[in-house]
């Protein structure tokens, strides 16, 4: 999809993925369809499942930061959906999972520094977008070159930290 949005707004693919995606040209129609549909009810209790301080986990998901993009621990994801899908409250997790030659270990996704700069580029990126609202909000005459420098001023005040890939 993503691709069909860069190509529909003259974007060159962002990523080499996007480059190879076909575009999804088969969704679009010259004349709508207004038939009516019936929407289908997923019956399975997931959608049901909400947390609670009995979780798994519970205390310890409470100190990531849920409202920043990628800011949250992946192992630590990890441990708690196994933990939530076996029924486990200990934090125990298998250290090898999958066929013999291609096993993994599911609960240790990244390092604790891969960590670190996935939250604090979470934060930065979170700034950014808080503050380049109020930018457009107190100037919504703003195009061009002027914002393109206030972005650029922005982005300064706010850098993602070494390695993280944005």
């Amino acid at each position: 999809m993503k691709r069909t949005i860069e190509y529909i707004l003259g974007m060159q693919p962002t990523y080499l993925y996007d480059a190879l995606a076909a575009p999804m040209w088969d969704v679009f129609t010259s004349k709508p369809d207004f038939t009516p549909y019936t929407a289908y009810d997923i019956p399975e209790p997931l959608m049901e499942e909400t947390n609670t301080a009995q979780s798994p986990a519970a205390a310890t998901s409470r100190t990531q930061l849920w409202h920043v993009a990628d800011a949250a621990d992946e192992g630590l994801l990890a441990r708690i959906e196994w933990d939530a899908r076996t029924g486990k409250q200990d934090g125990a997790c298998p250290t090898h999972v999958g066929p013999a030659g291609r096993q993994w270990d599911p609960c240790t996704i990244g390092d604790v520094h891969e960590r670190t700069i996935s939250r604090d580029g979470g934060e930065a990126t979170l700034a950014q977008l808080r503050e380049i609202y109020s930018v457009l909000q107190a100037n919504p005459d703003l195009h061009g070159i002027g914002l393109a420098k206030r972005l650029e001023g922005i982005a300064r005040r706010h850098s993602l930290p070494a390695g993280d890939d944005g």
